[in-house]
């Protein structure tokens, strides 16, 4: 299918893989980094909601010529995290990603950190903590990546989300959570029970085999 059009092979797939209302769990391995990036894209317009990852491949930045954008590596993290989390249906891959030395799942586990609506969470420990997993500390928290505090009020924008979190605080509980504007400042959403914040980058690398059993473990077979 090397010579379709990338919309023309996202529509025959999207097909391919509904049934009965339902998407199908499907890995696409693409010839190159940019048809994996297109491919994904317009899989995404097709399948609303169905939980489409787009995981871009170490392999341009091997030689060190270059470094990987900001962007690649929330991409990879974010869909690690969507693997992780079984909220990836449709993965799309760019050559020999599946075969590269990945962070393997039960890392991400052990480094996480788990908030809770009600509970007891120390301000400058939470701060400390932000930091230690990779994020970084602004006066406004208006990118990936990036935390806020100000009084009882912590602005916070995991890399896996579409929109940063407020965290308000009375002492040490942890009184409201809830997503808002970063233009507007507003809240744009229910107000969430908990939250669960994930290293910003990868270590401990395995063997290469995480992200091939991670999609297996995800689909029960792969395509």
């Amino acid at each position: 299918l090397r010579w379709a059009e990338p919309s023309a092979l996202a529509l025959m797939l999207a097909r391919w893989i509904t049934r009965d209302g339902r998407v199908q769990p499907l890995w696409v391995d693409a010839p190159s980094e940019a048809e994996a990036q297109s491919l994904a894209q317009d899989l995404r317009v097709l399948l609303p909601g169905a939980g489409v990852a787009h995981f871009p491949g170490m392999a341009p930045y091997v030689g060190g010529e270059s470094s990987p954008p900001g962007m690649v590596l929330r991409d990879r993290l974010a869909t690690l995290i969507g693997l992780l989390e079984r909220r990836v249906t449709v993965l799309v891959t760019g050559p020999l990603a599946a075969f590269e030395k990945l962070p393997h799942p039960t890392w991400f586990q052990k480094q996480k950190l788990e908030l809770q609506k009600g509970a007891e969470v120390p301000r400058e420990l939470l701060l400390e903590t932000m930091v230690a997993l990779g994020y970084r500390r602004t006066e406004l928290a208006s990118s990936p990546g990036e935390f806020s505090a100000r009084g009882l009020v912590i602005d916070l924008w995991p890399d896996h989300l579409d929109q940063p979190l407020r965290l308000e605080t009375f002492g040490d509980e942890l009184e409201k959570l809830a997503p808002f504007d970063p233009d507007t400042q507003r809240r744009t959403g229910e107000e969430l029970e908990k939250l669960t914040i994930y290293p910003r980058f990868e270590a401990e690398r395995g063997d290469g085999s995480p992200l091939l059993k991670a999609a297996q473990s995800r689909s029960g077979s792969t395509h």
